[in-house]
């Protein structure tokens, strides 16, 4: 089959323009956008990390207050068997 100048034409028509073109990304904007990317991901890690930090600390205080509670109620158990008080309710 040979092409015809109407078939190269019709071709050609269909082909993306410079004009066309100009929307696309180009590789420095994707560089860039890989650098940006970069950038969050560390901000992203260092939030993680930090939230980690402050989760693992507040159940040491929440803990910490735990056993201080148990220890004060063991505290006012024996005063009050000293005292021969009657347990609050």
């Amino acid at each position: 089959m040979e092409l015809t100048k109407e078939d190269f034409e019709k071709v050609v028509q269909n082909l993306a323009t410079k004009k066309d073109l100009e929307a696309l990304a180009t590789k420095e904007d994707l560089d860039g956008l890989r650098s940006e990317a970069r950038a969050l991901k560390a901000t992203v890690d260092d939030i993680a990390q930090t939230v980690d930090r402050i989760d693992k600390r507040d159940v040491e205080d929440s803990d910490a207050h735990a056993k201080n509670f148990v220890n004060h109620e063991r505290r006012i158990t024996r005063i009050e068997k000293q005292l021969k008080l009657k347990p609050a309710a």
